[in-house]
């Protein structure tokens, strides 16, 4: 299984970066782990941000074409623990998808289509995160559930 984040916009802080890259490292121990970051041109960033939120989902419509499952990552998606996570994705394992995508939208949020063809929209909390902290975030859970599918001790 190969999973892809797709991210809106680039990172502006180093350590997002470092973090993300961290656990992309550790994530790779276990499933092909990828980072795919999409921005409008620049023309498109003075838009009303509406308007720059529909051009951002035309992007990520697009985008997920080319996956068998999809999930969205969105404060109003449904929560999971973290070992109900884990399990979650040790379905979509076992289930054969090959291809999965975690989206992540830009700092206005998706459209209402974007939600609608994801498979699972996902909240990593009630609570309200940068589009960029949630990368960080998302990462380290993506790792936390390989450590608890493989019963390793970083889960305490």
């Amino acid at each position: 299984m190969t999973i892809t984040l797709i991210q809106i916009g680039k990172t502006f802080f180093d350590y997002i970066d470092q973090g993300v890259n961290d656990y992309t490292k550790r994530i790779n121990k276990y499933v092909q782990f990828n980072i795919e970051t999409y921005s409008l041109p620049a023309k498109f960033s003075k838009l009303p941000p509406q308007v720059l939120k529909e051009k951002e989902s035309e992007l990520l419509l697009a985008l997920m074409n080319k996956f068998n499952y999809v999930i969205l990552l969105d404060e109003r998606g449904k929560s999971f623990s973290s070992e109900a996570f884990a399990r979650k994705l040790n379905e979509i394992m076992i289930a054969g998808y090959k291809k999965v995508a975690f989206v992540i939208g830009g700092a206005y949020g998706v459209t209402d289509a974007v939600k609608q063809k994801s498979n699972l929209v996902l909240s990593l909390s009630p609570m309200t995160f940068s589009h960029q902290l949630v990368r960080l975030v998302f990462a380290e859970q993506i790792y936390r559930a390989f450590t608890i599918i493989n019963n390793e001790k970083y889960h305490h």
